[in-house]
C-alpha cells in the first residue's frame, strides 16, 4: 500500500519513558505494563504505515527541565539535591540531560539519514540503560 502514498512520506517520533525500557533494580513493576503496551503499539504503527511513514521513539533518561526543577534542586540554593545526585550516580555520562540533548536525535529521526529505520526506540539517557540504572 506504500506505492499509493509514496509522495506523502512522513515521520513520527514518539517520546516514551526510559523506565519502560529498563526496569530499575528495586522497582515494583508499576508502569511496566502501560509502557509495554505503548511499545507494542509503536511497533504495530511502524508495520502498518511502512514504508510511507516511519514510526520511532525516543526514550529520554533523567533530564533537568522546568517541569521537574523543583523536584531535583534545592529551592534555596538552586543546587542539585540528593535525588538528582542519585540519578547522576546511575548515569555513566555523570550528569542530568538537558532538553538540547534530545534535539540531535529528533533531527536524525526526521531526516533522510534514518530512511531505513522504523519501529525502534532510541535511548537518550547518558548510558543509563548500559549501566543498569539507579
Amino acid at each position: 500500500h506504500g506505492e499509493d502514498h509514496a509522495d506523502q512520506a512522513g515521520h513520527h517520533v514518539h517520546r516514551r519513558a526510559a523506565l519502560g525500557v529498563v526496569q530499575r533494580q528495586h522497582a515494583d513493576g508499576r508502569g511496566a505494563q502501560p509502557a509495554a503496551a505503548v511499545e507494542r503499539h509503536r511497533r504495530e504503527l511502524a508495520r502498518a504505515f511502512a514504508p510511507t511513514v516511519r514510526v520511532n521513539a525516543i526514550a529520554p533518561g533523567f533530564f533537568l527541565a522546568e517541569q521537574n526543577r523543583a523536584l531535583l534542586t534545592d529551592p534555596a540554593t538552586g543546587e542539585l539535591n540528593d535525588r538528582a545526585k542519585t540519578m547522576i550516580r546511575g548515569t555513566p555520562m555523570g550528569r542530568l540531560g538537558q532538553p538540547a540533548d534530545l534535539s540531535g536525535t529528533v533531527v536524525f529521526l526526521a531526516s533522510p539519514a534514518s530512511a531505513f529505520l522504523t519501529g525502534v526506540t532510541i535511548p537518550v539517557d547518558g548510558g543509563f540503560q548500559a549501566f543498569g540504572g539507579v
